[in-house]
């Protein structure tokens, strides 16, 4: 019985730490992104609030049609009266942009800037 009660505490302690590491973060969609056809990095804009910080940009996935990306911020405690502001990541493609379509997670397009 004594070694089933650490057993459970440590499994409750490991998705607790999971579950505070994932609630931090909040997933959104890039506003526009920027590259050219031949480069493979584009850099992805957001539009965030004055204390949020990308926590993680990167490619999901990709395929001769499309590039899937998906961008994570941390949000901040906004202070009074502070504007938002454009946030910038850059992640690297498997290989040139050329004519494939930026997406988000959720299958949106995302304008070119």
């Amino acid at each position: 019985m004594h070694r089933q009660g650490r057993r459970l505490v440590a499994m409750v302690m490991a998705g607790l730490s999971l579950a505070l590491l994932g609630c931090g973060t909040t997933r959104v969609s890039p506003s526009t992104y920027a590259g050219s056809p031949e480069s493979p990095d584009i850099v992805l804009m957001v539009e965030a609030g004055a204390a949020d910080e990308i926590a993680e940009a990167k490619v999901t996935g990709q395929d001769d049609e499309q590039v899937v990306v998906e961008v994570r911020l941390t949000r901040g405690e906004p202070a009074e009266n502070a504007a938002g502001h454009t946030l910038e990541a850059t992640v690297r493609l498997d290989g040139p942009l050329g004519g494939r379509q930026v997406v988000d997670q959720e299958g949106r397009a995302i304008p070119q800037a």
